[in-house]
């Protein structure tokens, strides 16, 4: 039942989603070098001067040692957030088009670069774990006219996936990287923490005064001003730009050398697990979301061909059209195996399985006889059990007679033994037999409900 309290006012409101959860630890963490190093992060992105090649050179040089890019990743942070409460996670297509995620990157570190069918670039996520390189396909069917899905549609996406996956696998969506935190984990806050080490790290850089911080934010400086001065291709010095990037990559290297003292190699780990969390947070959000429909679709597809296993014939058509044997046997042993599934042993999941027996004999009334001495109703029961009754008639036989003959039938040792003897080792094999048969009962419950 629905929580109806507050349910009115939300109607008559926008939500106003925003990624401040983050923003707030980004703008908190950008002090020190990274707020040069954003802002040259920035502009480099936004130029419409420099060339797609020469934005690599100076990402490559950024990216020389990935952990001091902190501006790199806390801009893309930024960026990624905002794109997807936004529904601008990638430029719209008005045509279908198939782009492809490669790694790229210069040393010590990867890029994320999504390709079109073209080969032009449509997104670069820069300063991934350099063992991350993951291959994402867009398909033309992947989004609705390749453009990118509203917030709210991600949404419904990503929880139709937890539902489907739990039902297919049996398992959390998180297990096959799919889980909300896949997709979201960065709105949710899950590397705030990181973010307050990345700032707690640059506290401690900046009050040491390091001449090689000063350094190092004075070539990102450079390179501001550089990019700064462009206002058409005219003003681009090749030679001045390849000579300030070298200098930025000397800079970030002294500055290295630097943290490499004792007292920083906590401040220097620090940013190392900070940009490798990050990074590749970032990396695995956006790979699952622009592949998001082509993974719920799959989903989907396997749901409407198991929703056929119900029909007999529909059943019966894709058992002989499908060549993989695991399908053949799914459809062949549907109705079988959905026989076999009985709810009251999902209600008693959590008990032992003595317990689960002992239940399930109690809802079929057995021990059906009382004691051993009650020989007419052992006789009885004896001609129920499908060990016998097929082979042992009782016409005109005394319970005596079918008691012995039970007994014989079942390998029971009667030499020397009255009829209650006799009686009494029937009775215990026979009220086994039945244990033994609800045993198998939940053993096949189990299998026929477990996912596999």
């Amino acid at each position: 039942m629905p929580v109806n309290k507050g349910l009115t006012s939300i109607t008559t409101t926008q939500p106003n989603f925003t990624n401040k959860l983050v923003q707030d630890n980004i703008d908190a963490a950008n002090i020190g070098f990274a707020t040069k190093n954003k802002s040259l992060s920035k502009k480099l992105d936004q130029s419409t001067v420099l060339t797609d090649t020469q934005k690599d050179s100076a990402k490559a040089s950024m990216n020389v040692l990935p952990y001091l890019s902190v501006g790199r990743y806390l801009e893309d942070l930024e960026v990624h957030t905002s794109n997807i409460i936004a529904g601008t996670l990638f430029p719209a297509e008005t045509i279908p088009v198939t782009g492809t995620v490669e790694s790229i990157g210069g040393s010590g570190g990867a890029s994320l670069q999504i390709l079109d069918s073209t080969g032009a670039e449509l997104k670069v996520i820069h300063g991934n774990d350099p063992t991350a390189t993951q291959q994402v396909t867009l398909q033309s069917d992947s989004h609705s006219n390749n453009n990118p899905l509203t917030f709210l549609e991600y949404l419904g996406e990503v929880q139709a996936i937890q539902d489907l996956h739990r039902t297919l696998y049996g398992t959390d969506a998180s297990t096959s990287g799919k889980g909300v935190d896949d997709f979201f984990g960065t709105l949710r806050g899950i590397t705030n923490d990181h973010l307050v080490n990345v700032k707690s790290s640059l506290q401690t850089i900046t009050a040491a005064s390091l001449g090689a911080d000063t350094a190092y934010q004075t070539a990102t400086q450079n390179l501001i001003d550089f990019v700064d001065s462009l206002e058409d291709s005219t003003y681009y010095d090749e030679s001045s730009f390849n000579s300030l990037l070298s200098a930025f990559e000397a800079s970030a290297n002294n500055l290295d050398s630097a943290l490499s003292a004792s007292e920083f190699q906590g401040v220097k780990t620090s940013l190392i697990n900070a940009q490798q969390e990050i990074s590749q947070k970032i990396t695995t959000e956006y790979s699952n979301l622009v592949s998001i429909k082509s993974y719920s679709d799959s989903l989907t597809h396997i749901m409407s061909y198991a929703g056929l296993a119900t029909s007999n014939k529909m059943n019966d058509l894709i058992s002989k059209s499908a060549e993989s044997d695991v399908w053949k046997d799914y459809f062949d042993n549907y109705q079988t195996r959905l026989g076999q599934i009985n709810p009251l042993f999902d209600i008693e999941s959590d008990s032992s399985e003595e317990a689960q027996i002992n239940a399930a004999l109690k809802r079929k009334n057995l021990p059906d006889v009382g004691t051993y001495l009650d020989t007419d109703s052992v006789a009885i029961k004896a001609l129920r059990d499908t060990r016998i009754k097929t082979r042992l008639g009782d016409s005109g036989k005394t319970t005596e007679q079918i008691i012995q003959e039970s007994c014989v039938l079942l390998g029971i040792n009667i030499n020397g033994k009255d009829v209650y003897a006799q009686s009494k080792s029937l009775l215990a094999n026979m009220d086994n037999h039945d244990r033994e048969i609800v045993k198998q009962e939940i053993l096949l419950h189990r299998q026929a409900s477990t996912n596999s």
